[in-house]
């Protein structure tokens, strides 16, 4: 059923892929899944599958090529085409690879990281292409070739002006907020000719806390849904999903209205507000798990700032209970949050 309806990046691509294509459709694991679209990865390999009748990956595809022809190091795209009526696009997994978000929030040392970055983002600032959404979740990193690589580049386009590639350079920059120093971020700004880095910070942060305030309802929703982007399930428990694999390691607790918790960490991760976080949650009998209790002294400018970030986003806390979580400045007591959070916010 493939066969008639696909483009392959070249005939080295071809080779890698399997003679039937069909058998990759089976028993793959799901890594997202909406009405509109699923993605999967099975033998080292990723699949999109869309379902809109007129939805197609060529943009994606033709992208990821000419960023490959430009010495961007991209994921690689081996083939797109149809399926039925679906739409599909083929990528290869990056061995050792992980998104660059979950690497700045492991705890290992950011400084090989912010370089290479910071060299991507100068040759971008030099090319003819443009992100309109520039996060850390579309960007993997390798830690062992400290190299970055983009991914999901369908939203990347081809400009001929120079203007609005500082912007999404100045997007690209602001996600390191909550996982560095906010002197190290301001420091970065000015590397690309941003004139009023605090104003600017202020700017960017007050687009998303608007953003965050629209999407709260949505995302709620999935986090409590088991979206497997955002939690698991695993018997009673509703875990994050990034310590699906090791949440029982983590001490259990009983507190009232578990469940307020486990949303208030997750508002606060979704904000990049480093905090103590609570990683699963039973609602059934009120129990949540965190992590271990946070430890040291920041920086008094750097607390003063994570605090003044909240209050931004309307919580009007004298939370002064802030420590260090992997050397920035982090809540170790989330409770103000948990209570707030219904009235601050969606209300």
């Amino acid at each position: 059923m493939f066969s008639d309806f696909v483009r392959f990046a070249s005939p080295e691509a071809r080779k890698q892929l399997p003679e039937n294509l069909n058998t990759l459709l089976t028993g793959g694991t799901p890594v997202k899944h909406n009405p509109v679209r699923d993605v999967f990865k099975k033998d080292g390999f990723f699949i999109k599958i869309d379902h809109r009748k007129f939805h197609t990956f060529t943009h994606e595809f033709s992208i990821a090529l000419a960023l490959q022809k430009a010495g961007f190091p991209v994921v690689g795209h081996l083939a797109c085409g149809r399926y039925g009526r679906d739409n599909f696009l083929i990528t290869r997994e990056l061995e050792n690879a992980v998104t660059a978000g979950e690497f700045l929030d492991s705890g290992n040392d950011k400084d090989d990281f912010i370089t290479s970055f910071t060299a991507l983002m100068q040759k971008w600032q030099d090319s003819k292409f443009f992100h309109n959404d520039p996060h850390f979740g579309n960007l993997l990193y390798v830690p062992e070739k400290n190299l970055p690589v983009l991914v999901d580049v369908h939203d990347i386009k081809q400009r001929l002006f120079s203007g609005k590639r500082r912007t999404d350079i100045s997007r690209f920059i602001f996600n390191l907020r909550g996982k560095t120093s906010h002197a190290t971020l301001l420091e970065l700004w000015k590397k690309f000719h941003v004139t009023d880095p605090e104003e600017h910070f202020d700017r960017l942060l007050q687009l998303e806390i608007r953003r965050l305030k629209a999407e709260w309802k949505k995302r709620h929703d999935q986090l409590f849904s088991a979206y497997p982007k955002f939690s698991t399930r695993c018997g009673d428990w509703l875990v994050a999903s990034s310590y699906k694999e090791n949440f029982s390691g983590f001490p259990e607790e009983t507190v009232p209205g578990a469940g307020t918790y486990f949303a208030a960490s997750f508002f606060l991760t979704l904000f990049q507000i480093p905090h103590r976080r609570c990683i699963a949650v039973n609602c059934k009998n009120n129990s949540v798990r965190f992590e271990a209790e946070l430890s040291g002294t920041p920086p008094e400018t750097e607390a003063a700032h994570l605090l003044y970030q909240l209050r931004q986003c309307g919580f009007e806390t004298e939370n002064s209970d802030i420590r260090l979580r992997h050397n920035i400045a982090a809540l170790n007591d989330i409770s103000p949050i948990a209570n707030a959070l219904s009235s601050k916010f969606e209300g």
